[in-house]
């Protein structure tokens, strides 16, 4: 009875995420977020309402917010001109993200945005930290997921 509730309380909660277009880490409506950085907060927000093991659904619940939230069609966009956009507004960024600490061996592209946010990487590195050209051109919904997927992962990894 109390999973279902839960279950219940979640789906409300997400619902009424997506109708108001709210981004509660930065106090904004998402369309106030400027393109290059909504991917992040959105794919952060969503994470911090889904819990670690989650439905297959719900990947398709982000992405469907975020193609309702940009009312348009995607087109792809390079890794290389988001990681610009996080680099040109790393001072407010740095408000939302915790500085992290630079990892040895291949890393999560979560984890190399959160170094550019933060200084510790340079876009030059891209190839060298991930292992794959930034010229790597994804639709914006695909990159929110991705980053979602990072969110949860380091959530697990954390967990005590």
């Amino acid at each position: 009875m109390s999973e279902k509730s839960n279950s219940l309380q979640l789906r409300s909660e997400l619902l009424w995420w997506k109708e108001a277009s709210y981004s509660p880490s930065t106090d904004k409506s998402y369309r106030e977020i400027v393109d290059g950085i909504i991917e992040i907060i959105i794919a952060k927000d969503y994470s911090s309402f889904v819990p670690i093991i989650y439905p297959k659904s719900a990947d398709y619940f982000l992405k469907e917010t975020y193609l309702n939230l940009k009312n348009k069609n995607q087109e792809e966009i390079e890794l290389k001109s988001l990681i610009t956009a996080l680099e040109n507004n790393s001072t407010e960024l740095r408000q939302l993200f915790p500085e992290t600490n630079a990892e040895a061996g291949k890393i999560t592209l979560l984890s190399y945005l959160l170094g550019i946010i933060w200084g510790k990487y340079q876009v030059s590195q891209f190839e060298e930290v991930l292992g794959f050209a930034a010229t790597v051109k994804l639709f914006p919904a695909e990159l929110t997921l991705w980053l979602f997927h990072d969110f949860q992962l380091l959530k697990a990894v954390n967990i005590k």
